[in-house]
C-alpha cells in the first residue's frame, strides 16, 4: 500500500525532479540571505536615502492607515504603484518595522525566480539548459545588487518570467488547466497593479491567446483569449475606483498615466504630478553657466543636482552638456538599456555624464554580455522548436523596450532587469548548444 502511494506521490510531483529544484532553491535563498545580513548590518542607518525610500515609507503608511486602499499625502507618492508598498507594508506587520524582513521576503522572491526559471528551462529545452540558466541567475551580481532594497525592481523581474511561465504551460504545452488559466490573469493583473507598464502584456497575451485559440480544434473559439481580457479589467476596477474618489477623475493605476488618459479625455494636466519632462530640468546646465561650473563655482545644477568631478573635467576638456537631438536621444536610451559596457557619455537629456566603473562594466559584460551573445542562437533555437514562444519573448522584448526608448527621456540600466531572465533563458541554451556542437565536432575529427 505504502508503496503504491509512494509512486502516486512520485508521478503526481515528480519528485526525483523537483529535488534538484529544492536544492536550487535553498542555494540561491540562503546566498541571497547571506548577503541581506550582511548589508543589513552593515548599512549606514543615518543615510537618509534609505529611510527616504518611497516604497518603504509607504508601506509604513498602509501599516498605519490599516487598509489596502490608503490614501497619500504627497503627490509624489501617486506615481508608485500599489503592490509592492502592500507586499512590504505585509512584511512590516508580520516581522516588524525593520529592513531586514524586507530584505528576507526579496531574497525568497529572487530564489522563486531561479525556481521559475529553472522549470521553464527544462519544460521548452533541456536539462543541461536549466540546470545553467538557473546558476546563472543565482550567482549573478545583477540580480544580486537587487536583494537589499525594498523597491520594484525584483518583483517586476519575478512577474515577467512567471507569466511567461505560465503562459507558456497553458497554451505553448497544451497543458490548458483552470488554476493555471486563473493564476496567469491574477498574476498579470497584480503586474499591472506593480508597475503600469506591464499594461502593455495585456494586448500582447491577448493576441498570442487568442492565435493559439484559432489554431486549435476547440468548437468554442477564442473563450480564453477574451475571458484573460474581461477579468484583467475587472481585476483593475477596485483600484480605479479607489483612484476616481481620489482625484475625481480616471487615473488608471498611477498618476503617470495621465500624461495619456488626459489627452484622450480631455482632461486639463494637473498641477503636482510627475511628468518626466519635468526631471529634466533636475539635471539641465545652462551654457552660460559653463565656466563657473568648470571653475567649480557652481557645484550643482539650479535643479540641485549634484555636479560631479567627472562633469567638470569632460566640460573642462570640451565635452558639454547639450540638449541631446530626437537621433541621440533614442540611442542615447537603446545603449543605456542594452549596452554591455558603458566607457561613459552624456545621459539624461544630454546634461549628466555617466561613467561605470571597471568593476560595473566587469560584471555586465561577463554576467549579462555573455548570456545576450548566446541568446541570438538560442532564441533561433527556439523558434524551430516552438514558434509561438519565440515570437511572444520577442514581442515582449521589443515593445518593452520601445516603451523606453521613444516615451521616457532617460533611461537606467535597471529598466532592463526584467528582460534578463528571457536572455538567461535562451543564452543558456544557446551556451549549451555550442558546447555540445563542439563535442560532436571533436569526436567526428577524432574518427
Amino acid at each position: 500500500m505504502m508503496g503504491k502511494i509512494s509512486s502516486l506521490f512520485k508521478n503526481r510531483f515528480n519528485w526525483e525532479l523537483d529535488r534538484k529544484i529544492v536544492y536550487l532553491f535553498v542555494f540561491a535563498f540562503l546566498t541571497r540571505i547571506v548577503l541581506s545580513i550582511v548589508f543589513f548590518f552593515t548599512m549606514d542607518r543615518s543615510n537618509s536615502n534609505y529611510d527616504g525610500n518611497l516604497y518603504y515609507i509607504i508601506a509604513k503608511d498602509i501599516v498605519h492607515q490599516g487598509t489596502i486602499f490608503y490614501s497619500t499625502d504627497h503627490p509624489y507618492k501617486d506615481v508608485v504603484g500599489p503592490v509592492t508598498p502592500w507586499l512590504n507594508a505585509a512584511t512590516i506587520y508580520l516581522l516588524g518595522d525593520n529592513w531586514l524582513g524586507i530584505f528576507i521576503v526579496t531574497s525568497l522572491i529572487s530564489s522563486f525566480m531561479v525556481v521559475i526559471v529553472y522549470k521553464l528551462a527544462l519544460l521548452v529545452f533541456d536539462k543541461s539548459t536549466a540546470l545553467l540558466a538557473a546558476i546563472w541567475m543565482t550567482i549573478s551580481p545583477i540580480y544580486l545588487y537587487f536583494i537589499p532594497t525594498p523597491g520594484k525592481d525584483m518583483l517586476m523581474a519575478f512577474f515577467i518570467i512567471l507569466i511567461i511561465c505560465l503562459f507558456s504551460k497553458c497554451f505553448v504545452f497544451n497543458k490548458l488547466n483552470l488554476i493555471d488559466f486563473i493564476s496567469l490573469i491574477f498574476v498579470v493583473a497584480l503586474s499591472i497593479h506593480n508597475d503600469e507598464r506591464y499594461f502593455i502584456l495585456v494586448p500582447i497575451l491577448f493576441i498570442f491567446i487568442f492565435i493559439t485559440e484559432y489554431n486549435s480544434r476547440e468548437r468554442i473559439k477564442f473563450k480564453y483569449s477574451f475571458l484573460f481580457l474581461l477579468l484583467v479589467i475587472l481585476l483593475m476596477l477596485p483600484w480605479t475606483a479607489r483612484n476616481y474618489k481620489k482625484f475625481g477623475r480616471l487615473v488608471i493605476i498611477t498618476t503617470r498615466t495621465e500624461r495619456i488618459t488626459d489627452k484622450i479625455l480631455g482632461n486639463s494636466p494637473r498641477e503636482n504630478t510627475l511628468d518626466y519632462a519635468y526631471t529634466l530640468d533636475y539635471y539641465y546646465i545652462h551654457p552660460v553657466q559653463i565656466d563657473s561650473v568648470i571653475s567649480g563655482l557652481k557645484t550643482r545644477t539650479d535643479g540641485g543636482c549634484e555636479i560631479s568631478i567627472e562633469q567638470r573635467k569632460e566640460m573642462a576638456n570640451g565635452n558639454l552638456p547639450h540638449k541631446h537631438s530626437a537621433l541621440e536621444a533614442y540611442f542615447s536610451r537603446f545603449k543605456e538599456m542594452f549596452s554591455p559596457v558603458n566607457f561613459g557619455g552624456w545621459s539624461r537629456g544630454g546634461y549628466y555624464y555617466e561613467r561605470r566603473s571597471l568593476k560595473h562594466n566587469i560584471i555586465s559584460l561577463l554576467f549579462y554580455g555573455t548570456m545576450l551573445l548566446f541568446s541570438i542562437p538560442g532564441f533561433y533555437l527556439l523558434y524551430k522548436k516552438y514558434k509561438i514562444l519565440f515570437y511572444l519573448l520577442i514581442s515582449i522584448v521589443t515593445i518593452y523596450s520601445l516603451i523606453h526608448i521613444f516615451t521616457i527621456p532617460y533611461t537606467v540600466w535597471r529598466y532592463r532587469l526584467p528582460l534578463d531572465s528571457l536572455f538567461i533563458l535562451t543564452g543558456a541554451k544557446g551556451i549549451i548548444y555550442f558546447i555540445q556542437s563542439r563535442k560532436t565536432n571533436l569526436l567526428k575529427l577524432k574518427q
